[in-house]
């Protein structure tokens, strides 16, 4: 049995069932990216899993999602039940869990499982504190699919594992980022709204407007954003430089590097871990060399590689590989690193809006970014070095590479262009892209076309 009142706290937990015009706060906050990708997943016959690093509005989703479903007419408050095991001071395991769905189903419901006849909504916020939580949703999944799950968790290794235990081929995963700059742009209400571009097409003309119209404002804004300004409640509550510096730290570096990590890949030593992190930070865009940094911090090249292993899985870097058209070679060649929020290399190095920052600490942060965002439009990218030149990043695609270079600067420097177009003509492509800090424009060259693009309209 529980020790608690659990109908009482399901009731605290969903006042749309005593008060069916209830407003949802969450309702307010603009929508990311994703709530409009999850929204549409909805009709399918799968499990929904939200997972991604601490404080980026995974929560915030959910309970927006229950708001869209609760203004259909269709759907009864009741068949929609929302609970969380961030705050609950029970024993979190797989008998709670089973416990709150039957009483849930046959108390506020008011039916067996075998008993419904059309669908109720489970939304299970912070699910990865539950042990073996994925053995009770298949087993309820497998008897029916009249109750849709809607799960999400801050621990994103340890619920994307766990599905793949029990849930495989039941379940569709959406990782939640850090916000990007069009995101942050509309939780800062700055009235400005930033077209879609196209990297394929390269049509510069309604960046080149925006541009025109906001020149002085938006490099503000975009420095601002890679500083500090890419965790939603750092942007919408008004936090102070130092309020911002703590929350980020406090609220989700340590609470990955000191709990999510060492609890789930068993390291014992967290201060190295964090030390290995705050490197990978500090240097974000540069080559990694894991013998290099052992013999620094005076650990094992096998420790350090094994700790980058575990941050890349926790979501907080990503390493970049060199260019090569072996796959098995490229595991062996060259890499860089990139940390998954530009926010976590200011705050770990002091850097702050109101300290003048250089323009190559801010180059290697708009790199940083541009490879965040690329990242995950094509998981295929690769940096490429040969022969001593290199390019930023190569996206390998049947239809053609595209080769890009981020120069972060007021100017465009010769040795860019040229280096762009011998590897235009090494790879027979008739277009390159420079991600630029305010240069919109397109030139023709004897080896092709350059889009010059700013990284912030990504």
């Amino acid at each position: 049995m529980l020790s608690f009142d659990a109908m009482s706290y399901l009731y605290n937990l969903n006042p749309w069932w005593t008060y069916p015009s209830y407003t949802i706060p969450e309702c307010a906050y603009p929508r990311r990216n994703a709530f409009a990708v999850i929204r549409n997943q909805l009709s399918l016959n799968l499990l929904i899993s939200i997972t991604g690093l601490r404080r980026t509005g995974k929560t915030t989703i959910l309970k927006q999602l229950i708001a869209d479903l609760l203004s259909t007419s269709e759907i009864a408050s009741k068949s929609v039940m929302f609970f969380s095991f961030d705050q609950l001071l029970v024993n979190r395991n797989a008998d709670l869990l089973t416990e709150i769905i039957d009483i849930y189903l046959e108390r506020v419901v008011g039916k067996k499982i075998w008993e419904l006849d059309s669908t109720v909504y489970i939304f299970l916020d912070e699910v990865q504190y539950v042990t073996d939580w994925q053995t009770v949703l298949k087993r309820y999944y497998d008897q029916t699919k009249k109750i849709k799950f809607l799960i999400s968790g801050s621990a994103s290794l340890q619920v994307r594992e766990k599905a793949k235990e029990s849930l495989a081929g039941r379940i569709l995963t959406t990782d939640i980022g850090v916000l990007n700059f069009r995101e942050y742009l509309r939780l800062r209400n700055s009235g400005i709204e930033i077209p879609a571009f196209s990297l394929e097409q390269c049509e510069v003309k309604g960046i080149a407007e925006i541009q025109a119209s906001y020149s002085g404002k938006i490099n503000g804004l975009f420095e601002d954003f890679l500083i500090r300004g890419q965790f939603p409640e750092v942007v919408t509550m008004g936090m102070s430089d130092e309020q911002a510096k703590q929350y980020i730290i406090d609220s989700v570096l340590m609470k990955i590097l000191e709990i999510d990590i060492p609890t789930y890949f068993e390291v014992k030593r967290s201060e190295e871990i964090k030390n290995i992190f705050r490197i990978a930070a500090v240097e974000t865009g540069n080559m990694v060399e894991f013998g290099t940094i052992a013999r620094d911090v005076g650990i094992s090249r096998n420790t350090v590689a094994s700790y980058y292993l575990c941050m890349e899985k926790a979501f907080l870097m990503n390493l970049l590989y060199n260019f090569t058209r072996s796959a098995r070679k490229q595991l062996r060649t060259m890499k860089k690193c990139y940390v998954a929020s530009t926010n976590f290399s200011a705050m770990v190095s002091g850097m702050l809006p109101s300290i003048s920052i250089s323009s190559e600490v801010l180059g290697h942060y708009a790199e940083t970014y541009a490879h965040n965002v690329l990242r995950g439009q094509f998981p295929a990218l690769h940096f490429i070095r040969h022969r001593e030149k290199e390019i930023d990043f190569i996206v390998p695609a049947s239809g053609g590479n595209m080769l890009m270079e981020v120069k972060y600067s007021q100017r465009i420097d010769k040795h860019v262009i040229k280096n762009l177009l011998h590897f235009m003509n090494y790879f027979h492509v008739r277009q390159g892209i420079i991600l630029t800090k305010d240069s919109v424009s397109r030139a023709d060259y004897n080896q092709g076309e350059l889009c010059n693009i700013p990284v912030w309209a990504l």
